[in-house]
């Protein structure tokens, strides 16, 4: 893997579960930057590097969905909110390192 070039933000494509519910892709947009993350899809949450514990892996489809849970302490959401990327995940874990929030990766 090569590091991402520094740029604003980053965005990746997918689906998300906030709850109970589910929006496939494209449906839904995370996107990463240096002081906040942004998953959109029916409404758009907005998280700082305060609100976040940790990102993690959740379950996969092997070569096919990848879905990173984002682990939060905001008492305002659903405690499971994950985003599911058609892709590497990986790719989600390098632009939340380059954009500083490596901390919060489990």
């Amino acid at each position: 893997m090569s590091p991402l070039p520094i740029v604003a933000e980053t965005s990746f494509r997918g689906g998300a579960r906030i709850g109970w519910f589910n929006a496939t892709w494209p449906f839904a947009r995370l996107t990463v930057s240096a002081d906040r993350v942004v998953l959109s899809c029916f409404r758009t949450l907005h998280f700082t590097a305060h609100d976040i514990e940790s990102f993690q892996n959740y379950g996969s489809i092997p070569w096919v969905w990848y879905g990173i849970r984002i682990r939060h302490r905001r008492s305002d959401l659903p405690n499971k909110i994950v985003f599911w990327y058609l892709g590497d995940r990986d790719d989600i874990r390098l632009a939340l390192r380059a954009h500083g929030f490596a901390a919060t990766i489990a």
